[in-house]
């Protein structure tokens, strides 16, 4: 197994090295102001999310895709060595900022992240490879007088569009590359796909005069920023880059007219506004859905027990009454309370005892069927829906429920607390026309195992008249 996992991560880091070298070569073919500045450099992002994904393990692999690529391009030993010692700094720096200080690789989820996202693994590191590249296309005498802050600007606005842009590609579509689409959801995609695509060539495709038509990209970014989330956003705005980049290189589209290499200067600091900006929308987006996603299950599921809340539990007991009235079908009740339980709170502590309600209630939900229903009505009562069950089937499952609670104490530490259960039965329609009788019913019947000796269970009996006290 262990050599197993060695080839499999040696296979890993050589195909990142062949990924960072293909990117890389690619990057070089637009580097107009020196053949090792380019305003272009997807490897950057393509660094920093390996590092976030694999580890700072993945850094030699940079290193050597960054050596080959630069040392293909110039042929020079020294300026190559120190070319790579900057990408692979960049890279590290990077990883470390972002996993310090901005979320690691989900930094890119969450809009309070993004920001510093951009500003460390866009920013910060990216000055760091700039530099030392400069400086060493300068040891072997590879920079023209004069240009070393055109080169220096170049290298590092390419760098830090790259981490804008392919990082958050690389990193999202890795965490999940499933498409979960409903039919409805793939044409809506399909409908985007076409938009931007149409979009992409009206902007920077020349077939319109050369218009200042860059605000399109603002809905086609937007959109699916709000209706699908981060991954799919930012995929639109890497699209559009790459139309845009094959535009401006025909010498067409919104951001031509001058050199090639401040066309694609304007062209990449405009698409790494605009992808920070999707980003950004997209991760808000993404975050008010998660909260009405968890206030949505805060109201029908316990915080504590994650098990139906009170409310919740009426609803489904209200239409199993309907349900038992008109087809006559069987179903119980289980009213769960458990023994002496506030001696635990008094031992223990109510953090302790928060923890064995919890543990209650893992513990039940595993002893029933999906049909059932589990819920928390009270501070150590439970209720169990039990349909299509009649007397004998619903005191066999209580009496499978007070054994799994008396045999499976709760572990906290080296500590192990032990409970017990009453359990008290009521018969929906038999022992109860609503709601509010049949629960009645069941309590009582539970006050009456626990006056039995506790850690068993009663069926209600109407001919006997409930005098069990609260434990």
């Amino acid at each position: 197994m262990k050599r197993a996992g060695t080839v499999s991560d040696l296979a890993s880091l050589a195909l990142l090295t062949l990924v960072y070298f293909a990117a890389a070569r690619l990057g070089l073919q637009v580097a107009y102001l020196n053949p090792s500045a380019t305003p272009v450099w997807p490897p950057t992002g393509i660094a920093l999310a390996a590092l976030l994904v694999l580890g700072y393990r993945a850094s030699p692999a940079i290193w050597l895709g960054a050596f080959l690529a630069n040392f293909a391009t110039t042929g020079a030993l020294v300026s190559s060595t120190g070319i790579a010692v900057g990408n692979t700094v960049e890279a590290l720096a990077g990883a470390w900022l972002v996993n310090r200080f901005a979320g690691g690789r989900h930094a890119v989820e969450r809009s309070a992240d993004i920001f510093k996202f951009a500003v460390l693994a866009g920013g910060v590191s990216t000055s760091i490879s700039a530099t030392l590249g400069v400086l060493s296309l300068s040891a072997d005498g590879l920079v023209h007088p004069g240009t070393h802050g055109a080169v220096w600007l170049t290298w590092w606005l390419g760098d830090l569009v790259g981490a804008l842009i392919v990082a958050p590609l690389v990193l999202l579509w890795s965490a999940d590359w499933r498409l979960r689409f409903s039919p409805v959801r793939a044409g809506e995609a399909m409908a985007l796909l076409l938009a931007v695509l149409a979009g992409g060539l009206v902007m920077f495709g020349g077939f319109l005069p050369p218009f200042p038509l860059t605000f399109l990209s603002l809905p086609l970014l937007l959109w699916p920023a709000f209706r699908f989330g981060p991954r799919e956003a930012v995929s639109v705005a890497a699209l559009l880059g790459v139309i845009a980049v094959a535009g401006t290189l025909r010498g067409v589209g919104s951001f031509s007219g001058g050199s090639p290499n401040q066309s694609l200067l304007l062209l990449q600091s405009f698409m790494g506004v605009s992808t920070l900006t999707a980003l950004a929308v997209a991760g808000e987006v993404a975050e008010r859905k998660r909260l009405e996603a968890r206030l949505s299950h805060l109201a029908d599921y316990d915080s504590l027990t994650d098990v139906l809340s009170r409310r919740r539990f009426q609803e489904q007991l209200e239409q199993q009454l309907a349900d038992t009235r008109r087809y006559g079908t069987p179903a119980a009740l289980l009213f769960v309370d458990m023994d002496d339980f506030k001696s635990v709170n008094d031992r223990f502590g109510h953090a302790a005892g928060d923890k064995v309600l919890a543990s209650v209630a893992a513990l039940l939900r595993g002893r029933l069927r999906d049909s059932d229903s589990l819920g928390r009505i009270g501070g150590d009562e439970f209720v169990v829906l039990l349909p299509h069950a009649d007397r004998q089937q619903a005191e066999a499952v209580a009496a499978q429920l007070l054994k799994t609670i008396a045999t499976q104490p709760t572990v906290l530490g080296e500590k192990e607390i032990r409970t017990a259960a009453s359990i008290g039965i009521a018969l929906l329609c038999d022992h109860g026309q609503t709601l509010e009788e049949v629960l009645a019913h069941a309590d009582d019947a539970m006050f009456a195992a626990k006056a039995a000796g506790h850690n068993t269970f009663r069926v209600y009996d109407p001919e006997r008249a409930s005098s069990a006290s609260r434990s």
